[in-house]
């Protein structure tokens, strides 16, 4: 008996329950606030720098995979260049993408072809569900209904390939031999090192790794994934022990008063321990080896940044104070023209309100309390 897509994909202990996302929640947040959600990127992490609106997107573009993809093409990279166009574009709607941005460009496009997989997966576990072919053709699962027949067809028929079974028994085969499977769901590694860090860790990169691995209550996922962290702390107070000597510090110094002056330790002894090679991407988490450099670079084009922008508001300060000096001499110009008439017409015996200076700051503080009226 074939059953329900959303229902298979949970696991039978998640008494919560969640169906797909219909991008509800930020229409609403768009509603509200009366503006789309800004997507900021770090080219460091290759992510949105909040780990909320991150969030938000991931949900946003399985909603759009789910209502409007084609699904007879097997994979996102197939999916015609305009239909790929198309639905990037619909993600505008509740959010602003700089998609002029190549890198920025590449994220979102990564976040649709990650949905899609995942989308793809959930209507492969219907379909080997349903007790035969035949049977599956004829019950489509809930997505599938309002669509064109021929895309659930399609599919049945690509499930149902030698191709595809060899290559769904190898992916099942890798999973098994995984030897780390995190406990922070689809959190990417990165913005847990940015919780870590805010929370003033040291080794910001061996804190996530506990969390990720063993979570709050500690409770790890396997030994061999214990035994890699206690490693990793070996290595981080042999580290400290040598700041410490550098340093000249007493020997009773506690080490979390020794300084750390190295942003990239925490990551270098992770690596290490896991053997993983200079210069190679640790998935989820910075380019290592290469990010200081990449600090450093973005430093220099901020501060290069914060120059030029100092220099522009020295210049529209200076511009200001001109207009500012010269108005003041015009009124002063002007105030003594219409003294001089004043006085003129007095002495010919017109009788006329004593003389009042004309003020230009007096006009702007009257055009400011009618506004605010």
């Amino acid at each position: 008996m074939c059953v329900d897509v959303v229902k298979f994909s949970r696991s039978e202990d998640d008494s919560r329950g969640r169906g797909p996302c219909k991008q509800i929640k930020t229409s609403r947040m768009v509603r509200l606030s009366k503006h789309r959600i800004e997507v900021a990127y770090n080219k460091i992490t290759k992510r949105a720098t909040s780990a909320e609106i991150h969030s938000l997107l991931v949900h946003d573009v399985g909603a759009i995979i789910r209502s409007h993809c084609p699904m007879n093409t097997g994979f996102w990279g197939k999916i015609t260049v305009d239909d790929r166009a198309d639905l990037m574009d619909e993600i505008t709607t509740n959010f602003k993408i700089d998609f002029e941005d190549p890198d920025i460009k590449e994220y979102i496009n990564g976040l649709y072809n990650g949905r899609y997989r995942e989308f793809k997966a959930e209507l492969s576990k219907y379909y080997k569900s349903c007790e035969t072919h035949a049977k599956a053709l004829t019950l489509p699962p809930p997505e599938m209904v309002d669509r064109d027949k021929t895309e659930w067809e399609w599919l049945c028929n690509h499930f149902n390939s030698e191709k595809f079974k060899n290559a769904s028994s190898a992916n099942t085969t890798n999973r098994s031999n995984k030897k780390n499977n995190h406990r922070t769901g689809s959190r990417p590694l990165s913005y847990i090192v940015e919780d870590m860090i805010a929370d003033g860790s040291k080794f910001p990169e061996v804190a996530a790794f506990e969390v990720t691995y063993a979570g709050k209550d500690k409770r790890w996922i396997n030994e061999a994934t214990k035994e890699q962290h206690e490693k990793m702390v070996v290595k981080t107070n042999e580290y400290l022990a040598e700041k410490a000597k550098e340093y000249q510090l007493p020997e009773d110094t506690p080490l979390e008063e020794i300084p750390v002056d190295d942003p990239d330790i925490g990551l270098e002894i992770m690596t290490s321990v896991l053997g993983t090679n200079s210069g190679r991407r640790i998935r989820g988490l910075r380019d290592s080896g290469a990010t200081t450099k990449k600090v450093q670079n973005l430093e220099k084009e901020l501060e290069v940044e914060r120059a030029a922008r100092k220099a522009a508001d020295a210049a529209r300060i200076e511009t200001e104070q001109r207009m500012q000096s010269t108005l003041k001499n015009v009124g002063q110009k002007f105030n003594s023209t219409l003294q001089s008439w004043h006085q003129s017409l007095m002495q010919v015996g017109v009788v006329i309100p004593p003389f009042t200076p004309f003020s230009l700051e007096d006009e702007e503080e009257d055009e400011a309390d009618t506004l605010l009226d």
